[in-house]
């Protein structure tokens, strides 16, 4: 198998009439164009790009298609940052940034799912890091089974399993699958072709197994830079809390509208006043309605 798949990368690479080139720069014995002999090395008749200490195989043009269909449509279809993420860290191409981001934008599957209006009643937080997931779960599902029977969704599940483990988490900035098991796991489609690779590629470049205790360690600074950061983009949207007595008047937010027919966006956007008879914790209050406001005079309404 590892014996066919060579010879795959191997022709798949001399297709493109641009590697074939660098190939021959690379094998002459006049190496003098300084950029290729810098950036790029052939090993084992492959031709793979100098990242930092890391290679790179290089994906022809014929090829980059079926890269991106691999690392996004058989993963679970994830957003641009994350498919961009699994495939740089085996593949490079020229301008892979700007193709991956059109690969993705383009994916009529991603299209059908994607939500483009989102208007909230409310706000609610209770249980929000399952409900974030389950959103992300769904989201996969709808798009992976676009085109089949709806009834059939739970054949898609261990796809979308196997690509939410193995695709970086933007808090902590590693994969959940590093994180339980020190290392990168590699899909079964992709399996073949990332073994010959790493035949030949140093060890530095592989899925290196680092100490758990280690990525752990890296993970917990990385979740807490994380929450600093968002609850710093939080409060800079909030303002300071306003503190209400009993007896103060109040007015409350008109969500909830009869369904009369009538246009909800000419009423008014607040009802009362009221008054407060009771304060609660967690910035919560008591109030009831007032019946004798027409026979006296109140203080300014406070809203809530």
């Amino acid at each position: 198998m590892n014996v066919e798949v060579n010879d795959w990368l191997h022709t798949v690479q001399m297709t493109d009439p641009e590697l074939k080139r660098i190939k021959l720069i690379l094998e002459s014995d006049e190496n003098n164009v300084k950029d290729i002999v810098t950036n790029f090395v052939v090993k084992n008749v492959k031709i793979y790009r100098r990242v930092g200490d890391q290679l790179k195989w290089v994906v022809p043009k014929g090829a980059r298609w079926r890269v991106c269909q691999l690392n996004h449509d058989e993963s679970g279809h994830f957003a641009y940052d994350k498919t961009l993420d699994k495939i740089k860290h085996d593949y490079w191409f020229p301008k892979m940034n700007k193709f991956i981001r059109k690969y993705v934008s383009s994916c009529l599957n991603c299209a059908y799912s994607a939500k483009h209006v989102l208007n909230t009643v409310a706000t609610p937080r209770a249980n929000g890091q399952i409900e974030r997931y389950n959103r992300t779960i769904l989201e996969s599902l709808t798009a992976t089974n676009h085109g089949m029977d709806e009834r059939m969704w739970d054949e898609n599940v261990g796809q979308v399993q196997w690509g939410l483990n193995n695709t970086k988490n933007k808090s902590t900035g590693r994969t959940p699958a590093e994180v339980g098991f020190g290392f990168r796991t590699i899909s079964s489609n992709e399996g073949p072709i990332i073994n010959s690779l790493n035949e030949t590629r140093p060890k530095c470049n592989q899925s290196i197994k680092s100490p758990r205790h280690e990525v752990r360690a890296e993970v917990q600074e990385s979740i807490k830079r994380s929450q600093d950061y968002m609850k710093k983009y939080f409060d800079n949207t909030r303002n300071p809390t306003k503190f209400y007595k009993i007896g103060d008047l109040v007015m409350i937010p008109n969500h909830h509208t009869p369904a009369d027919g009538k246009s909800k966006k000419l009423r008014p956007k607040f009802r009362g006043p009221f008054r407060v008879t009771g304060v609660l914790d967690n910035d919560r209050y008591e109030i009831s309605s007032i019946d004798e406001l027409s026979k006296r005079k109140y203080k300014k309404y406070l809203s809530i």
